[in-house]
């Protein structure tokens, strides 16, 4: 460049003076080659992307800049990387996060223009910052400050700040949020220093991890009480820890990154509304009120647009928690140990024996002995008292006869068995109807479909859903769940498979919850943050490791059984009383009813024969 200005100088008269004039630009300072150092160890070696940007007050500030830009391009050509010059204003064009960037500013007002053009939207706030100041000055400690002061408050951690002293000098600072002196903080802290040529200290990370140990440092966490995801243990009287599926995980992410929990209890996970409002405790994460919620909090693509979820540390189904059948009637027991088709094969055998019996009434003497036997007036009455176990005053005599007898008293001993065994255990229990197992089946009966706010993702595409449906607060299950137990309640309750296990875990035996066969949805359980959150990459971290090993499953089994969503029969004896038994007295009673009417009809008909044969000798 030089060469060619003295080319143009031979040539134009005066061009020694404007010589005079146009500062040259300084090449091989310490910040350029400060750059170059931090861009071959770590930049290179941690993305193919490089993304560099620059802000002047005025034009003279932007050619210093773009000097040192074209400097450190010139020493990064042979890299395999690839370096992007983006103009800041021009970012929400290519929709693309950027997550490692060069940014050269002369003052704080620059380095407020750039960020004040962009947003999360755009830039992954996790990603590396290294902020070049191209103009030194006595007040360049305050601009400094004021850099990280703003960093601090959109949560953007991983920033470095390079400024040269001197012609061969250049430092390093950056921030530590959490320390065992403060938190919360950002405090210039000098990283390292760059000079002639070589850092002084032998930096592990240029960009150093910060989050991983948070010094005891309080962060808060809106919980939503729900068993048995999130729950509180009293460890004291001035200390409360939660507990559950999260709330143990929540624990254990605690300790592992080394900070203390401060809890805030909400009512519900939170809702958007069409009006651009936000309740629950997703309004205290947007508000910065709390650093993250967890509770049973299921993974939404509304709630992802709006908050940074972390990793999936579970997944369940969602069902519908409906009342129980119809209670049976005494009576209808006694019909309920065969099924409908084999009633219907046991009165096939029957109406086929008396039709026999009758078809054979009308055969010769000798045909009807060789069938029934000799001397057997009442087959039909016979084939009564075997079904029911009754002995036979008179058996026949003939080989084929009783051949005949002994298979049918051989049946009827295996069906009277079967019956007396499933009938008695039918006596025993507490039996219903089924219970409504889909949700067509739910809408046929008109049921409602209660879903708490912060579920209603899970059910928006189902019409005959919407149409039934009926919002409900979370504190409102309590008195809902009582009436589930009734079986004339027409409306169930959308709630996950663990959830209604723990409950029948809990309240057994006294109570059991039904739940449709049908799986409404499968939902993600995770941790949602802040968008712009410093906290995401450790709390994932964690996360993983933790469901990698296996103790989310372990936590899991400890505090919900599975088991407990199949109905437990009580295999302990139990005394039969009169309330089981009342149908076989009303079928005794129907019996003498009907007996004592077919004695008087027999009377009345006898009385009749009588008078007709007087009447016919008369």
């Amino acid at each position: 460049m030089l060469l060619h200005l003295l080319l143009i100088s031979s040539k134009i008269p005066g061009a020694f003076t404007l010589l005079k004039d146009f500062p040259l630009p300084k090449y091989s300072s310490a910040l350029s080659f400060a750059v170059i150092d931090i861009i071959q160890d770590f930049y290179v070696q941690d993305t193919n992307t490089i993304n560099i940007y620059q802000v002047g007050k005025d034009e003279k500030a932007e050619t210093k800049n773009y000097d040192i830009i074209n400097e450190i391009l010139y020493h990064v050509k042979l890299m395999e990387v690839v370096v992007r010059l983006e103009n800041f204003y021009d970012v929400k064009e290519v929709k693309k996060k950027r997550a490692h960037n060069l940014i050269f500013v002369d003052n704080f007002q620059s380095f407020m223009c750039f960020f004040n053009a962009i947003s999360s939207y755009d830039f992954e706030f996790q990603g590396f910052f290294l902020i070049i100041l191209t103009t030194y000055s006595y007040e360049q400690y305050t601009v400094m400050s004021n850099i990280f002061a703003f960093l601090w408050n959109e949560y953007i951690t991983n920033v470095n700040i390079v400024w040269e002293t001197s012609e061969n000098e250049a430092i390093m600072y950056t921030y530590f949020p959490y320390t065992n002196f403060y938190c919360g903080k950002s405090i210039p802290v000098q990283l390292n220093q760059f000079s002639f040529g070589k850092w002084l200290q032998n930096h592990s990370s240029i960009f150093p991890e910060k989050m991983t140990n948070l010094h005891r440092c309080p962060l808060s966490a809106a919980i939503v009480l729900t068993g048995p995801f999130m729950s509180l243990l009293n460890v004291s009287n001035d200390t409360v820890n939660p507990d559950g599926i999260d709330g143990v995980l929540l624990r254990v992410i605690s300790q592992r990154m080394n900070f203390t929990l401060k809890l805030v209890l909400c009512l519900d996970q939170g809702m958007f509304y069409e009006n651009g409002t936000i309740d629950g405790a997703a309004k205290l994460v947007i508000d910065r009120e709390v650093n993250m919620t967890i509770g049973y909090t299921p993974m939404s693509s509304e709630r992802n647009y709006f908050m940074m979820p972390s990793y999936i540390y579970h997944t369940s189904n969602l069902i519908w928690i409906v009342p129980p059948g119809r209670l049976l009637s005494s009576m209808e027991k006694l019909g309920k140990p065969f099924g409908l088709l084999l009633w219907i094969f046991v009165s096939l055998i029957f109406i086929v024996s008396f039709f026999t019996v009758i078809a054979l009434k009308f055969q010769s003497k000798i045909v009807q002995n060789f069938v029934f036997g000799r001397e057997i007036s009442t087959p039909s009455l016979n084939i009564l008292n075997v079904f029911f176990g009754n002995s036979l005053h008179k058996l026949p005599k003939r080989n084929f006869a009783r051949f005949i007898l002994g298979f049918f008293m051989f049946y009827c001993l295996v069906i009277r068995s079967s019956y007396q065994g499933a009938l008695f255990n039918f006596m025993r229990g507490d039996f219903r109807e089924s219970h409504v197992k889909t949700i067509e089946a739910m809408a046929k009966r008109d049921f409602k479909f209660h879903v708490v706010k912060s579920s209603l993702d899970s059910v928006h595409e189902l019409p005959e859903v919407m149409n039934r449906i009926s919002i409900i607060e979370r504190g409102d299950f309590p008195k809902i769940k009582d009436k589930l137990m009734d079986s004339n309640y027409k409306a169930g309750v959308l709630g996950s498979e663990e959830h209604v296990a723990w409950l029948n875990q809990k309240e057994t035996p006294e109570k059991f919850y039904h739940y449709t066969e049908e799986v409404v949805s499968v939902f993600n359980l995770c941790i949602y943050m802040h968008r712009q959150t410093c906290l995401a990459h450790n709390v994932n971290e964690n996360i993983i490791k933790l469901t990698n090993s296996g103790l989310m499953e372990s936590w899991k089994k400890k505090f919900v059984d599975r088991s407990y969503l199949k109905l437990r029969i009580n295999e302990e004896p139990k005394q039969l009383d009169n309330e089981k038994l009342a149908g076989a007295y009303k079928l005794l009673i129907y019996g003498l009813i009907i007996s004592f009417i077919v004695f008087i009809v027999e009377l009345i008909s006898f009385r009749f024969k009588c008078l007709h044969r007087v009447m016919i000798n008369f």
